[in-house]
């Protein structure tokens, strides 16, 4: 039960963090499950419409997000002074 209790936690997470994390010139953006900052970027499209979408990867071995080889998605809005 332990072991299914765990897989639904994960799914949990994963399914919340799909949904995009939040992207910041000073820290990148941030692993959601191990806390990493500054994810490595592997796809970063245009600009559309004010957002900036970009998919990253945690490059912390331990992580599961790393083991399962997990997109993540974060989210930059543009910035109108």
């Amino acid at each position: 039960m332990g072991v299914i209790m765990n897989m639904e936690i994960f799914l949990c997470l994963f399914s919340k963090y799909k949904q995009g994390v939040s992207y910041t010139s000073k820290n990148g953006a941030i692993c959601p499950l191990c806390g990493k900052k500054r994810m490595r970027t592997y796809s970063s499209p245009k600009w559309n419409e004010g957002l900036k979408i970009r998919y990253h990867k945690c490059q912390n071995q331990t992580c599961l997000l790393n083991k399962f080889q997990v997109s993540i998605k974060s989210i930059e809005k543009e910035e109108f002074n």
